[in-house]
């Protein structure tokens, strides 16, 4: 294979747990991260293992109750689904590392960001899991209490799903372009679901509402974006040793500074990952690696560029 090489990191929604309890070189290295992480922070996977089963059996996982418990909740299974998801991903990552596969850049998916920050040698590991738990902090604590959903569009264009967003009312966004036929926008529960059924009705497309804490990626998180960007500026950041090509803008991060903006922005701003994809394989890359529980990304690589490679998550 020619070309560069791209590493890949998701977010927690797109965790789909794959057999890697055989792997004795793959447990051995998550294993010592979260012997890590438990120096740094509470642990409690097991809810985010209870909230996944409850999906798989189809059970009402939306976190509806307006109440200050099932908030509270939300928040906790949040926080921890997004350190599992950033452990198993810099584990993934170091064990490709490993096996000769170095990158030449990296991508993070909204909260993905973290663990290509580690992977890159911009952040430390313990400063990027501090990051993801002040983050999540200062989202519960500054962001209205209203009830949030994220809502995916499929089989309708960007354009088309930003006309619907302005008629409906209440606080809407579109928050990614994930590829040619998926739309994503985020903001209050009953207008996100508002704007799945006006297109379900217009265009007779797929849909999905998934429930969340906060709004991120929107312009709701403000605040939480200037108290980040403090956060990050405190956290000894370095010039990262390969660029990593930005979800919301697709620029090169190359510098200690542009991480610092990266990181207060992966906040509030949207991204546009059909956009960032393009840019990978216009910078060179031919070779994509999702590091993660996780093939999300690489089945855009495969169907969108059928002449690049992708790698399933565990290296050979």
């Amino acid at each position: 294979m020619t070309g560069r090489l791209a590493f890949l990191f998701p977010t927690y929604p797109m965790r789909r747990p794959l057999d890697c309890a055989t792997d004795a070189e793959y447990t051995d290295r998550f294993q010592y991260y979260v012997s890590k992480a438990a120096q740094l922070v509470d642990l409690d996977f097991g809810c985010v293992e209870k909230l996944e089963q409850e999906a798989a059996d189809q059970l009402d996982v939306s976190w509806s109750e307006e109440s200050a418990e099932h908030e509270a909740a939300s928040w906790k299974v949040t926080i921890q689904a997004h350190y599992l998801t950033f452990m198993e991903s810099v584990t993934m990552a170091a064990l490709h590392d490993s096996k000769s596969r170095r990158c030449d850049f990296v991508s993070g998916y909204s909260m993905g960001l973290y663990a290509a920050l580690v992977h890159s040698g911009a952040l430390s590991f313990e400063r990027s899991l501090l990051l993801i738990r002040d983050t999540c902090a200062a989202a519960q604590r500054l962001t209205p209490k209203l009830e949030y959903a994220a809502g995916a569009v499929v089989g309708s264009n960007a354009r088309v799903v930003s006309e619907l967003v302005h008629s409906v009312d209440g606080h809407l966004e579109v928050t990614d372009t994930y590829d040619a036929d998926t739309t994503l926008v985020t903001g209050t529960k009953n207008s996100v679901a508002e704007l799945l059924a006006l297109a379900t009705a217009r265009d007779g497309v797929d849909t999905r509402l998934i429930a969340m804490p906060a709004p991120f990626h929107t312009s709701a998180m403000a605040d939480v974006s200037d108290e980040v960007r403090k956060l990050a500026h405190a956290s000894s950041v370095q010039d990262p040793r390969y660029p990593i090509v930005s979800a919301l803008t697709q620029r090169e991060v190359v510098s200690a500074s542009m991480v610092c903006e990266e990181i207060a922005d992966n906040v509030r701003f949207a991204m546009n990952w059909s956009s960032t994809m393009r840019k990978l394989v216009a910078l060179g890359a031919r070779e994509f690696v999702e590091c993660g529980m996780s093939t999300s990304l690489s089945e855009i690589a495969e169907r969108d560029f059928p002449q690049i490679g992708s790698t399933a998550p565990m290296p050979s």
